[in-house]
């Protein structure tokens, strides 16, 4: 299952080898669902896209959902990269506040430590980011996700500057 990381690398450089390693990702026990066909990563991807499109496809939407046509469509169709993609923004979403921090910061550090696959990527590349958020404060928790957030968005500037110039 295809699964990206929106906040977790600490530079553009970082950020692009984290995203490639979780490219990789397995199924596993995340946070923020019970459901294991609509289990989520701390990032808001899913754990299993292909799992999650169908249990979608089998009228399970929430109702608030039911009103996003361009879900409908992604549920309906076959490019599970773009239903992914989506999902992760949808989650995103309720996971993360605008400026990248967490909306509940407890609820978010429980899932990264409930989240053995996730947990061992972090473990593997980003372990200072992994100690600080399993054994930090909230609050510096928070300032780390928030920088994240500012260095993904200058990163995404920087991108679009460059595909202006071409």
């Amino acid at each position: 299952a295809d699964c990206g990381v929106r906040r977790m690398a600490s530079s553009c450089a970082g950020r692009a080898r984290l995203l490639l390693l979780l490219a990789t990702a397995q199924r596993c026990a995340a946070g923020y669902t019970m459901d294991q066909a609509m289990a989520i990563h701390p990032d808001g991807t899913p754990v299993d896209p292909a799992a999650m499109r169908d249990h979608l496809r089998k009228g399970d939407l929430p109702t608030h959902w039911m009103e996003d046509l361009k879900l409908l469509e992604l549920v309906a169709g076959d490019d599970l990269d773009a239903f992914a993609d989506y999902m992760e923004t949808i989650n995103s979403d309720r996971i993360f506040q605008e400026d990248g921090s967490a909306q509940d910061i407890k609820a978010w550090r429980q899932s990264v430590r409930d989240d053995e696959h996730f947990s061992g990527l972090m473990r593997a590349s980003y372990p200072e980011e992994l100690e600080l958020i399993f054994s930090g404060s909230d609050d510096a928790g928070q300032s780390m996700l928030r920088a994240q957030h500012s260095a993904q968005a200058a990163a995404q500037e920087q991108e679009s500057k460059y595909e202006e110039e071409l």
